[in-house]
């Protein structure tokens, strides 16, 4: 079992959930899970190295 936390970042596309998700990312003991609705929104931390997941939390089948 591992001791990190994890965090959801909603919305991780916007100015300052991309900062937070930059700043948290350098953090020992977090797993970061930012979500985006789109690919293109999200570009900026994929070529970042962060692993983004896509989906849109008002569509509950894309919330898994």
């Amino acid at each position: 079992m591992t001791d990190k936390k994890l965090i959801v970042i909603l919305g991780s596309n916007g100015q300052v959930a991309a900062e937070v998700v930059l700043r948290l990312q350098r953090k020992a003991g977090i797993l970061l899970r930012p979500i985006a609705r789109s690919a293109g929104g999200s570009a900026f931390l994929r070529l970042s190295g962060i692993e983004v997941q896509l989906g849109d939390v008002s569509k509950p089948e894309e919330a898994r």
